[in-house]
């Protein structure tokens, strides 16, 4: 009942039907229809790459098909006239157009030309990853000016060759950096996020890098707007990983880790600790990830230090691993603009667990007596290198969940 009230509510603000990001009202109409309320049903056809101001700028070689393969082409207009041009539409593979997919087959059967296909989870796949940074046109940077986001491209032959057309589609990952900006507007707009984000979970809970691919345009954000709802929904999902992850998904952890939003920030905490907990957390990739995008200015040390605080809280093993993932980053202080964060964290995961952390002896050299490194290190080093009660939990909750 509080989801049909949501949609209702959705719905009584009123929507322009042609528009094609109305993700929110589109969803809200099926969830509506499908409960037996006949609902005008908004055309969803993609997201609008732009707006033209005439007829001389309409460009046809950059029309792309639309997102739903179920609805013939001659049924959608190439471009929607607006009152001030038009609006050419691109494919969209986002799991709000996929969700809408799959509900729009649920409720119009009668006119797909062949029978639904039964959308599952994707089962446990090995997928390889590159790193493809996509670059950002110059009035969608944002404050700091960065001229890319993060981009992850899927190596094509790490894919089954019997995936169905809804899988190849929702493994898909082309025009995420592309339609960064258009998801981030829905998700500013729109308060139906959580379920697509729970959706979107169960059907890649498998594969959780591609999940974490979908959620990079939310959490690369400007820094001042970054306190969209489904943020923490995300985090709350990534918690729940039963798989190793992959370099994506330490990339969104870490991001998550240095949003603005301090709620935001502890429900990426809690699942760093909750992923370190399951014993799948690799300290050295993650740190790797975090000082890549230190160097990029994505991410804040400090932010991420107080995250890796908050993670050592979950259990004595999560504890054990954020001390290792400080431990790596520590050694790229040549890097960094204020080790002395890290070194301050160190000194009381080192006296919990009985370890000494390894100091650089570049930075070693940088401390002045005095200074507030050369008093955080004294305390580091005053650290007992000897077996506690803490270090003997961690290795017993390692082994009860597995190397």
């Amino acid at each position: 009942m509080d989801n049909l009230a949501e949609a209702r509510r959705v719905l009584s603000r009123g929507a322009e039907w042609w528009v094609a990001s109305n993700t929110p009202q589109y969803i809200a109409a099926l969830l509506l229809s499908l409960s037996g309320e006949p609902q005008l049903m908004p055309l969803f056809c993609g997201y609008p790459r732009h707006i033209t101001s005439g007829e001389a700028d309409r460009n046809p070689s950059s029309l792309f098909p639309p997102s739903d393969p179920y609805i013939p082409d001659d049924d959608l207009p190439e471009y929607q006239s607006l009152k001030y041009g038009y609006t050419v539409f691109i494919r969209s593979h986002s799991p709000s157009a996929l969700l809408c997919t799959v509900l729009t087959r649920a409720r119009y059967p009668e006119f797909l030309t062949e029978p639904p296909e039964l959308t599952v989870p994707f089962p446990p796949l090995d997928l390889e990853w590159s790193r493809s940074p996509g670059r950002l046109p110059v009035d969608e940077r944002d404050r700091r000016n960065r001229a890319h986001i993060p981009g992850w491209t899927l190596d094509q032959a790490s894919l089954p060759a019997d995936l169905s057309t809804f899988q190849r589609a929702a493994l898909d990952l082309t025009d995420v950096v592309s339609e960064a900006r258009v998801r981030r507007e829905s998700a500013a707009h729109q308060k139906v996020l959580r379920p697509i984000i729970e959706w979107s979970w169960w059907l890649y809970r498998n594969v959780p890098d591609v999940f974490s691919v979908h959620a990079h345009p939310l959490l690369t954000a400007t820094p001042g707007s970054s306190d969209f709802d489904g943020v923490e929904d995300v985090f709350s999902a990534l918690a729940k990983i039963r798989r190793r992850p992959g370099t994506p998904t330490y990339s969104a952890l870490a991001l998550g880790c240095s949003v603005d939003n301090r709620r935001h920030r502890s429900a990426a905490a809690r699942a760093v600790g909750s992923i370190a907990e399951s014993n799948l957390l690799d300290p050295r990739e993650f740190a790797e990830e975090v000082v890549r995008l230190i160097g990029e200015d994505f991410v804040t040390l400090a932010r991420v230090v107080d995250a890796l605080s908050e993670a050592s809280t979950v259990s004595a093993l999560a504890g054990y691993r954020a001390m290792q993932v400080l431990e790596v980053i520590l050694e790229h202080a040549a890097d960094l603009t204020r080790p002395v964060d890290v070194v301050r964290a160190l000194a009381p995961l080192g006296r919990r667990f009985g370890v000494a952390p390894a100091v650089p002896d570049s930075l070693r050299a940088r401390a002045r007596p005095r200074s507030a490194l050369g008093d955080a290190l004294r305390e580091l080093d005053v650290n007992p290198a000897a077996e506690t009660e803490e270090v003997r939990r961690a290795a017993e909750q390692a082994c009860m969940v597995g190397a």
